[in-house]
């Protein structure tokens, strides 16, 4: 099949235009695979930028076998930023943290620390306001029913408050120590607070 047709020339007249349906074709075949290409190789480009290497596969593959849909998915929800709402939120949050802070006595690394914990560090330093506080220790238990007796000794040694936080929290004869420590600090005035996760329990 061929078009034909005439478009005016700019010296007068017409000028008699040919073109046949193959050649649009190719074309068109030309401006599509250099447009998927460059969307692949602006993909590389973007996509591994302040992301884990796990997640930066996972979308590079979405766009490269499903390439419409992966760039959709992508614009939509692969954005790592939080939304503006969230950031100005989280701003606020850091602020109070500071200003309720200036109060803390600020705690000092001892020497020899590890890199891991002085990164950490700087990483509730820098990222959520949280400063690094004094007069705090931490032990560290490998063993399931020697950590549930130290914490029930903490607890009962408790005179202000108790705070707790568990993603699963079950009771059992391995826990019943706990809770008990948890009902005798209650019993006597200390404030008890227990954050768990309902879905897990």
């Amino acid at each position: 099949m061929v078009l034909a047709g005439l478009v005016p020339s700019t010296s007068g007249g017409d000028v008699d235009v040919t073109l046949d349906l193959p050649d649009i074709a190719f074309w068109w075949l030309l401006a599509l695979f250099l447009f998927d290409l460059s969307i692949r190789i602006a993909a590389i480009i973007i996509i591994p930028r302040n992301r884990r290497p796990t997640s930066a596969m996972a979308w590079l593959l979405a766009i490269y076998f499903i390439p419409i849909v992966g760039v959709l998915l992508f614009l939509l929800i692969g954005n790592p930023r939080l939304p503006r709402k969230k950031r100005q939120q989280q701003e606020q949050i850091n602020t109070a943290l500071r200003e309720n802070g200036e109060n803390v006595s600020v705690g000092t690394l001892r020497p020899g620390a590890p890199a891991w914990f002085t990164g950490l560090v700087d990483l509730n330093t820098n990222l959520g306001a949280m400063p690094l506080t004094g007069d705090n220790q931490a032990t560290l238990i490998s063993e399931y029913q020697v950590s549930l007796d130290a914490m029930a000794e903490a607890i009962r040694g408790a005179r202000s408050y108790v705070h707790v936080e568990f993603y699963i929290l079950q009771t059992d004869a391995s826990t019943d120590n706990f809770f008990a420590a948890l009902e005798e600090v209650a019993a006597r005035g200390v404030t008890v607070r227990v954050l768990l996760d309902h879905w897990a329990n």
